[in-house]
């Protein structure tokens, strides 16, 4: 079992990755971490796809493993308006995940809410 809970709260940081501030991706870099999973940077880039873009398509499957339903630490990826804005999260309970969005800081959410459940576009497993 990893630690999150001290986590909720964070606000917030485009490019974040640690306590003063994270995004989606920063926040998945840690809870992976914690989980002994060291994932590869996050980069913005026009030439290469990027890993959310490699996710997203189904086309990491050298890096992540495609879960049939959520399991614990299990990665989460959503589609918030398709196809430009995408969000990661993890799994830290049965039904739910820590995410972290911009404008907001990070929460637990429900993995059924009527908010999410309908773009949930996978759950991702890290091979080790």
């Amino acid at each position: 079992m990893f630690e999150w809970r001290d986590l909720i709260g964070i606000p917030f940081k485009s490019g974040g990755r640690d306590i003063d501030g994270l995004d989606c991706y920063g926040l998945v870099k840690i809870l992976m971490e914690r989980q002994g999973i060291n994932l590869p940077e996050f980069a913005y880039s026009t030439d290469e796809p990027s890993l959310l873009d490699l996710l997203i398509r189904g086309e990491c499957k050298q890096l992540l493993i495609k879960l049939e339903k959520p399991e614990l630490g299990a990665i989460v990826v959503i589609s918030i308006i398709e196809p430009y804005e995408h969000h990661l999260g993890v799994v830290v309970s049965r039904n739910e995940f820590l995410h972290v969005r911009k404008n907001t800081r990070v929460t637990l959410s429900r993995l059924d809410s009527p908010l999410w459940k309908g773009k949930i576009r996978g759950f991702y497993r890290v091979k080790v």
